[in-house]
């Protein structure tokens, strides 16, 4: 059994129980269970089983063991660990032993949104084209994924979402406001033709993707920026969002959730954790209005006496 946080954290305990029996014919004295995997405590016993089919030959509560995670147990997406169990016969036999081995999976998800594409347009609205790339960091299947991403807001966000345009790629907008160029595209698992980053925020939903895999969505947004342009952000945008991805482990039905990173790798230190500093940067989006004058006089000197007078 386990008490993980969702997505699991280092530090985070397991807690083992145990069964063991006795499967022989005779009396096994001082039986006690230890755990082959180093950081694994385990309490209880020794204790004393009778012979296979008495009513004493099988334990179910006296054992326990925990375990904390640790960095090394999130990299690798799961913990594997085989616990041990020993006895003693009569008459000075050797000792017997019983072997079983547990893996609990820790499930791990991460996002990235990156700026593919960038048009500064003649009438000073922007379009913009991102991908987002979903990927599972884990050993456990994940299931019931879903990304979401706002748009609309104050800004950094984009201001005022316009649906009713007659050419979402070419229509006049207003200042401050946004509008949908291309809906999601259907890379993980059917397509959100009404997501609109405003009462439509779900990108993609009710997916699934196995451990190792990843997906990618795509869709474009034309922006008309308001007046003035807002001031830089730290990061260098104008602008700045992120999505955000949820999901469960399939086997062992903890939630997982994480903020995008900017850029196309969801996990840039390869740990196989991405939800941790460093890796949830919101993305920027800048204008590429480069406002310019030119100014060239020219005298006319024909009516000029020479000498001049």
């Amino acid at each position: 059994t386990s008490a993980l946080s969702n997505p699991p954290q280092v530090g985070d305990e397991i807690t083992y129980t145990f069964q063991v029996r006795n499967t022989g014919n005779v009396t096994l004295t001082n039986v006690m269970i230890a755990d082959l995997l180093p950081g694994v405590t385990v309490s209880g016993g020794p204790i004393t089983l009778g012979p296979a089919g008495s009513p004493t030959d099988t334990d179910t509560g006296t054992f326990t063991a925990t375990y904390s995670l640790d960095a090394a147990d999130l990299t690798a997406g799961q913990v594997v660990n085989t616990a041990r169990a020993t006895g003693t016969p009569p008459g000075g036999l050797p000792n017997v032993t019983g072997d079983d081995a547990e893996t609990v999976l820790l499930p791990s998800v991460g996002i990235a949104k990156q700026l593919t594409a960038q048009i500064q347009n003649a009438d000073g609205t922007v379009t913009a084209s991102y991908n987002l790339v979903i990927e599972n960091l884990g050993q456990d299947r994940l299931v019931n994924l879903e990304v979401t991403d706002v748009l609309q807001g104050a800004n950094p966000l984009f201001g005022t979402f316009v649906g009713s345009l007659a050419d979402p790629a070419t229509s006049p907008m207003p200042d401050a406001s946004y509008t949908m160029v291309t809906p999601p595209s259907a890379g993980c698992g059917p397509s959100n033709a009404g997501y609109n980053g405003a009462t439509n925020t779900v990108v993609a939903t009710n997916f699934a993707l196995d451990a190792g895999a990843s997906c990618t969505i795509s869709f474009t947004i034309r922006l008309a920026p308001p007046d003035p342009l807002p001031a830089p952000q730290p990061n260098g945008g104008r602008f700045n969002n992120q999505a955000t991805v949820t999901g469960q482990g399939e086997t062992s039905g903890l939630l997982v959730t994480d903020l995008s990173d900017d850029g196309p790798n969801p996990d840039r230190d390869g740990d196989n954790i991405a939800n941790e500093a460093g890796e949830n940067d919101t993305t920027p989006l800048n204008t590429g209005i480069n406002p310019s004058i030119a100014l060239i006089k020219t005298a006319n000197t024909s009516g000029v006496q020479d000498p001049a007078q």
